[in-house]
């Protein structure tokens, strides 16, 4: 692929409040997931050229090292499609990281 050649525009991926980290397309080809530095990760319908869901995450019962109560938001780190879920990586801390899944229909039927 020459990159120096113009590339065509698939979608604008208007939402982040930060710069994108990751990104990942279903097997349909229909939906796209981003996870930004803004903590946030979208899901866009590439049909319809837009974002659908914004996702965040926070836990009122989570609790850091020390106990005390964090109800500050997660940090997102990575997306991942499978054949019938969402999978997001939070974090809180360096020491823990957590696998978020979402069940949604990825096959763009």
């Amino acid at each position: 692929m020459d990159f120096r050649s113009p590339v065509k525009l698939v979608c604008d991926l208007t939402g982040h409040g930060d710069s994108i980290n990751r990104v990942d397309i279903s097997a349909g080809k229909t939906l796209l997931v981003s996870v930004g530095a803004d903590n946030c990760a979208h899901l866009f319908d590439l049909r319809q050229k837009r974002s659908i869901k914004r996702l965040t995450f926070a836990d009122r019962e989570y609790k850091d090292f020390k106990g005390n109560p964090d109800e500050s938001p997660f940090l997102i780190r990575g997306c991942a499609f499978s054949d019938t879920s969402l999978f997001i990586l939070a974090t809180k801390t360096k020491y823990s990281s957590f696998v978020i899944k979402y069940q949604i229909n990825v096959s763009g039927g």
